[in-house]
This record gives structure tokens, sequence and C-alpha cells, in this order.
């Protein structure tokens, strides 16, 4: 009996933590800042691509060529220690640009958490559909190109998840345009369950998601 009644709470325990990861009511809300931010981007922690200075002395930038010799010159060449000091020059210091990297495509992955099989907005998914129409309306986003992507779980066939995630997308289109903005910046595409996130599995509940990417 003492076991039995430890291993009830364990059970019961691990069933809800299982149920809470399964449950998109538990799902975050992205900010409209933080969006926006992946959209534009430049999000703070984002890498500088910018060209760097070089400091004045480091040896690429303070390597000269010897002058040339005057006559004739017998026996062996001077090593470079036996040369006498010369005195430090300061230098202005020399600015290196990096070639230019082509522009990444901006997206951003949107928790729409959409019920199994339905592609209903509804619940938090309102709240967090309100969050990007409110990123999308900030200065330098508005009136963009943008591609919406549904996805979904492997849960079903290829085609019939095709479809559905076409479906998703289509209704956030709707949803955005709904709410004042021009349908005609959003193309749509659904990949079904192709695309599963990355260190979860085909048939985690996050992958019912949309992704949404600036294209122009």
């Amino acid at each position: 009996m003492k076991r039995t009644h430890f291993l009830l709470p364990a059970i019961a325990g691990f069933a809800a933590s299982v149920a809470l990861g399964a449950n998109p009511a538990w799902s975050a809300v992205k900010s409209a800042s933080d969006i926006a931010c992946e959209l534009a981007g430049d999000c703070a922690d984002a890498q500088p691509e910018a060209a760097a200075d070089t400091p004045a002395d480091t040896a690429d930038v303070m390597a000269e060529d010897e002058p040339p010799t005057r006559g004739w010159t017998f026996g062996s060449k001077p090593k470079a220690k036996d040369k006498p000091a010369e005195p430090v020059v300061n230098r202005p210091a020399q600015r290196v640009v990096a070639a230019p990297r082509p522009r990444p495509v901006e997206f951003t992955t949107i928790d729409v958490q959409f019920p199994l099989g339905s592609s209903a907005i509804s619940g938090d998914a309102v709240e967090q559909m309100d969050e990007l129409y409110n990123a999308l309306r900030r200065p330098g986003l508005t009136g963009r190109k943008y591609r919406i992507v549904g996805h979904t779980v492997a849960v079903g066939s290829p085609a019939l998840n095709k479809e559905l995630s076409m479906r998703r997308a289509k209704a956030v289109l709707d949803f955005l345009a709904s709410k004042g903005l021009d349908s005609s910046q959003f193309v749509i595409d659904g990949m079904g369950d192709a695309r599963p996130l990355s260190g979860v599995t085909s048939y985690d509940p996050a992958n019912r998601r949309v992704e949404i990417a600036r294209i122009d």
C-alpha cells in the first residue's frame, strides 16, 4: 500500500506535465515589439555587420617593405633582429570594409497554436494576432510585403495537412485584413507537416504554427 501511495502522485504529476506541454492554452504570446524587431532585422542581439576599425599596431598594418639597397651588398643579409629599432610613429587606424552580405529574409515564428485539425483563431490566438497586427503597423513595416506560411503536426495524410496549413495561413491573412491591413501586402503558403520545429518531434503541438516573412 505504501508503494501505491508513493507512485500515484508521481504518475499524476507526470500526466499533468504532459497535459500542460500539449495544451496550447499555456503558450506564451510574443509581443509586438519582438515581432517588429524580428521582421525589421534590427533586434538588439543581432550581430553587427558594419566595418570594424583595425588597431594601428596590428602586424598586417605595421608591416612594411624593406627599403631597396644601394649598390652591391656582399655577405649575408642582416636578420630582422639585428636591425636598429625604429621610432614609434602614430599612424591613423585603417578601416577595413567588409564585403557586402546578402540581406537575409526577415521572418518571425508566431505560436498561434490552432486547435488540432482546425484553422480557427480563438482564445489566446486572438491576443497573438492582435500583437502581430500592432507590429505590422509600426514605422518601417507598414506597407511592406509579407509571406504567411502555415504549418501542422504530422497527424493525418500529407495532402490533408498541406490543405490545413494553407487554411491556417489564410485565416491569419483574413484576420489582419479584417483589422484594416491591405490583403495585397500578403501572399500565403502552406508547408503541411514537412518542416517541424528544430528540437521537437513532428507530432509536437508547437508545430501548429505560422511564420511571417518579409519579402520586399
